[in-house]
């Protein structure tokens, strides 16, 4: 007998020598098409470089997005953002394609939210919000990460 128990798993339960039960199932890996590893491979460079950027380079980085006061908490946060970096590196390469639209929509989103509502209110340099829109085409680019099955596409386009 066989039973579809969701839409990533199949059942399979075999009745064998002695009534005995076997239960097997498989979930399916979608992993990423060309354009979706692309897209994950300049994501991860732009924070690879911005977040390494004020590490190196503090006086042309306070320049373009105007002095700091707490200067551990800027390196930190360039540091954090060049980790993820590496981590949607490797999601590019390995990771099943529900993982890295995660691994890409989370800081996207994250750094899109922060940018707006801290440049709006002037709190931050309004070269801020050029970053948020940035983060916004990516957040909206990993939407179209994931196919749903063979057949049909979730929020983008798979080429087989």
């Amino acid at each position: 007998m066989t039973c579809q128990a969701g839409p990533r798993w199949t059942v399979r339960i075999e009745l064998g020598n002695l009534g005995a039960i076997r239960v097997t199932g498989s979930v399916t890996r979608f992993m990423l098409n060309r354009a979706g590893r692309f897209m994950l491979k300049l994501q991860a460079g732009y924070y690879l470089i911005t977040g390494l950027w004020p590490v190196f380079h503090r006086r042309s980085f306070e320049a373009v997005t105007g002095p700091k006061t707490d200067w551990w908490l800027v390196e930190m946060v360039g540091l954090l953002a060049a980790a993820i970096g590496l981590g949607i590196w490797a999601a590019s390469r390995h990771a099943p394609a529900r993982l890295a639209r995660t691994l890409s929509l989370a800081p996207a989103s994250a750094f899109m939210i922060i940018d707006l509502g801290y440049a709006l209110r002037g709190t931050i340099s309004g070269v801020y919000l050029l970053d948020a829109a940035v983060e916004g085409g990516l957040a909206v680019a990993a939407l179209g990460l994931v196919r749903d099955d063979p057949g049909r596409v979730v929020g983008g386009v798979y080429n087989r």
